[in-house]
């Protein structure tokens, strides 16, 4: 199957070294675990320093899967079967919209969570029991650093749910990276998720049918597939399953499981906390070396209550205003986070702390809000979602090149000779005291 205005090509990678806990893979912190990446390359080529070209990264949800199963190993490589991943009806309308908003499509760039999809597959028999949302931001990381010269600036990072905490954490570990991040309901918050459990539902659905027909029918029955986009829900009927035998049903034959193993699905909403270390306690209110060593990135005000806890999205939560790069919140109004409460704890924070953007304050921050649409409205609503999208990408490449423009302009009068000595004036300003200020300029600072 094609995806409309592109061609498409799969690579497969290996994951960075040593993951965030032990139990990431397996057996040993030596096992190798592959990215599958998927990269959309328009069919109407863009020339190499065309100044409208941007390259998007995309993050996915939790449980959505991206990518057919993966290439063999070696980058460039491709399998017959094409991907169609529940994301690219967005990316076919996007590209649709971008010259209309003044900029064209380099390529977009998506690899699949190490347990999730096309990596799940390529991982089953190492992947351990205990993802960690900053493995996968360090495994994007690499992705980049390994097609570095396919992946070119200004770089625009575009994520739904789970893949917000995973972007984000990316550009707080690589601030200049991204010249934008379009937020679609991004996993960040404090607050527990109201209702049930959220790892119940995969804990406890079906995951295996004697048929792929018998599979597909109980996909359309349930309602949270049929208010899909059509499109998005072909893609999910068609990608979200897999025969057996596999890891997780080696000696059923001829049946269909879930591409996503609803068990790697469960403990990526989730890591347990079920009892407390009885050796070790510690004192006060303070947990014991064994507690740190099982669980140290747990609030111990306030994790140590439950017994799940989900650490990535309030440490990044914490870490907002240290974000740099320019964001827009896109937030539906029937989603759970689409609260005013959760919208102002995110615009308040975000990029208004050392070496943050500025924030709100400085047009750096913003919102667009869906009114009566809900959590899954890049897959639901996809011509709503690529029209914000459009429109901010539009924007946000105007003010980067800007940017750019008085970055390249600007002379720091640090160094002399084609920057290989320090200047004059570096060497009489250096020899000042270290609390000595710099002078106060008057009139509008410039760069």
């Amino acid at each position: 199957m094609s995806v409309p205005g592109f061609r498409t090509v799969e690579h497969t990678i290996e994951c960075q070294h040593i993951r965030e806990y032990r139990r990431g893979t397996a057996s040993q912190d030596d096992d190798v675990l592959h990215l599958a990446v998927k990269q959309y390359v328009p069919i109407r080529q863009v020339i190499k320093d065309d100044q409208k070209a941007v390259t998007i990264i995309a993050g996915h949800a939790l449980g959505i899967p991206k990518v057919s199963r993966g290439a063999k190993k070696g980058q460039g490589s491709r399998t017959d079967h094409g991907c169609q991943e529940a994301y690219e009806p967005l990316w076919s309308e996007l590209l649709q919209l971008s010259q209309k908003n003044d900029f064209t499509i380099r390529g977009i760039w998506i690899a699949d969570m190490s347990n999730h999809g096309a990596s799940g597959v390529l991982n089953e028999h190492v992947q351990g029991d205990d993802p960690s949302y900053f493995d996968h931001a360090r495994d994007l990381l690499h992705m980049v650093n390994t097609f570095r010269a396919e992946i070119r600036r200004p770089i625009v990072g575009v994520a739904h749910s789970m893949g917000g905490t995973h972007l984000v954490s990316l550009a707080l570990m690589h601030p200049r990276l991204f010249s934008s991040l379009l937020l679609m309901e991004p996993m960040i918050q404090q607050d527990v998720p109201p209702g049930p459990n959220a790892a119940m539902p995969s804990t406890l659905r079906a995951d295996l049918w004697p048929s792929r027909e018998e599979a597909e029918a109980s996909f359309r029955k349930n309602r949270f597939f049929r208010a899909l986009d059509p499109r998005v829900l072909d893609t999910l009927l068609t990608y979200s399953l897999r025969p057996t035998p596999t890891a997780v049903y080696p000696d059923t034959k001829d049946s269909y499981t879930l591409t996503t193993s609803k068990h790697q699905e469960a403990w990526s909403y989730l890591r347990p906390n079920f009892h407390p270390q009885s050796h070790d306690l510690g004192s006060g209110d303070q947990p014991s070396l064994a507690e740190r060593l099982l669980h140290p990135d747990a609030d111990y005000h306030w994790h140590w209550a439950y017994l799940f806890f989900r650490p990535e999205i309030g440490m990044v939560f914490e870490q907002l205003p240290h974000l740099r790069p320019p964001v827009l919140y896109m937030i539906g109004t029937k989603s759970w986070m689409g609260t005013q409460d959760m919208i102002d704890q995110k615009l308040r924070r975000t990029g208004t702390g050392l070496g943050g953007s500025g924030g709100v304050a400085a047009g750096r921050v913003k919102k667009h809000i869906f009114e009566g649409y809900g959590h899954m409205f890049p897959l639901e609503h996809v011509a709503a979602a690529a029209g914000a999208l459009a429109k901010q990408v539009g924007v946000s490449l105007g003010e980067w090149r800007a940017e750019e423009q008085s970055l390249a302009a600007h002379d720091s009068l640090k160094s002399d000779r084609g920057g290989l000595v320090v200047s004059r004036t570096w060497i009489e300003n250096v020899r000042k005291a270290g609390t000595e200020r710099r002078p106060i300029r008057q009139g509008k600072a410039k760069l």
